[in-house]
């Protein structure tokens, strides 16, 4: 029995191996041999942006992310846009030819790296733009909300990733010091603004979100850090909530 080309595919995702540039290649042209990417159906897509950001193309990767959001609004993917997002605005900065003079700390440190800031701006814009007319205005005020919550705590700086649930206990905001992560206050002000404004928009956001198969108080965790939009949050101290399989209750 001849396998289709998404067999084909399927099949090299299910090894067990480090996948490769040359994998990603080899996805491209099964997929992409006499068509188009938009003939491909939303599990073609998917593997052809996985496929992109196995061969370092991320704005092509999140050009084919935004075409099945749009397309197939019913599989939206909003965490895989997330980080193709977070991808893209890397890839832009590396290509500034101004951003080696400016700057000589690593690339995470996107509050002290411009270049960054500013690519994460354009991607962001991008995706909205591209979202604006398919999303609910709630759901893309949070999605931008995510997405600057990625230009605002970088990888490896954000305690609630790495997750300490001593030090950063969810509903005991007051015990975050956001001086001791490094982040972009401004992308981070923002990021509380847009969820404020989907709150208001809809109400029962937070509760869409988990439902969708977000963590409101964990996603969201450094602008409930912020007093002024503790409120916004589920988990209180006087609650007790279930938490990516772990419960936190009141100390």
């Amino acid at each position: 029995m001849t396998k289709t080309p998404l067999d084909q595919v399927k099949a090299l995702f299910e090894t067990d191996v480090m996948h490769s540039r040359e994998e990603g290649q080899q996805i491209k042209q099964l997929l992409l041999d006499g068509r188009t990417v938009e003939d491909l159906n939303a599990e073609e897509l998917y593997f052809l942006s996985r496929a992109y950001n196995w061969t370092g193309e991320h704005q092509k990767d999140l050009e084919c992310s935004v075409l099945r959001a749009r397309k197939f609004p019913e599989v939206l993917d909003l965490l895989g846009l997330k980080v193709t997002v977070r991808n893209c605005a890397v890839e832009m900065a590396h290509a500034d030819p101004e951003r080696h003079r400016r700057i000589e700390t690593p690339i995470h440190r996107a509050d002290i790296d411009p270049a960054l800031n500013a690519a994460f701006t354009r991607a962001q814009q991008q995706l909205h733009q591209s979202l604006k007319d398919v999303l609910p205005p709630a759901q893309l005020k949070c999605m931008d909300a995510e997405v600057l919550l990625e230009q605002a705590i970088p990888d490896g700086n954000c305690p609630f990733r790495i997750w300490d649930v001593e030090d950063f206990p969810l509903g005991q905001w007051e015990r975050w010091d956001l001086n001791n992560i490094l982040f972009d206050r401004a992308a981070l002000l923002e990021a509380a603004k847009c969820l404020a404004e989907a709150v208001r928009l809809d109400p029962d956001m937070p509760q869409k979100h988990e439902e969708g198969g977000g963590m409101w108080d964990f996603d969201f965790a450094p602008v409930f850090a912020l007093p002024e939009y503790r409120h916004l949050a589920l988990y209180t101290q006087s609650s007790s909530r279930q938490h990516g399989g772990m419960k936190h209750e009141q100390e």
